[in-house]
């Protein structure tokens, strides 16, 4: 699948607590602090990428879907894995796979 331009959503402060501190993201802020990691390491626990689209039906070639990826990571005070990012867009049915290289 192809992704378009995503529309972004950001979640700064836990619905729970209020904290606005995520405990990989100060993770890896430390280590960029103290020159062991690149300022490109991710400040994120996980992402769940997702397509919406009925699984009773074959994917059609150049059919268009809501696509996206949710990162999620760790409240620093309340423990909560939460989302703090969301991006969402369309997807697109490739008759192949995108080469690399």
């Amino acid at each position: 699948m192809d992704m378009e331009k995503p529309e972004v959503y950001e979640y700064e402060e836990c619905p729970v607590c209020g904290s606005k501190e995520e405990f990989v993201a100060s993770l890896a802020a430390q280590e960029i602090d103290k020159g062991i990691s690149p300022a490109a390491v991710s400040n994120y626990l996980q992402v769940w990428p997702f397509v919406l689209r009925n699984p009773n039906y074959p994917v059609i070639i150049g059919s268009r879907s809501p696509a996206g990826n949710v990162f999620l990571d760790v409240c620093k005070g309340c423990g909560i894995v939460r989302a703090i990012r969301v991006e969402v867009a369309e997807a697109i049915a490739l008759d192949k796979p995108p080469q690399m290289g």
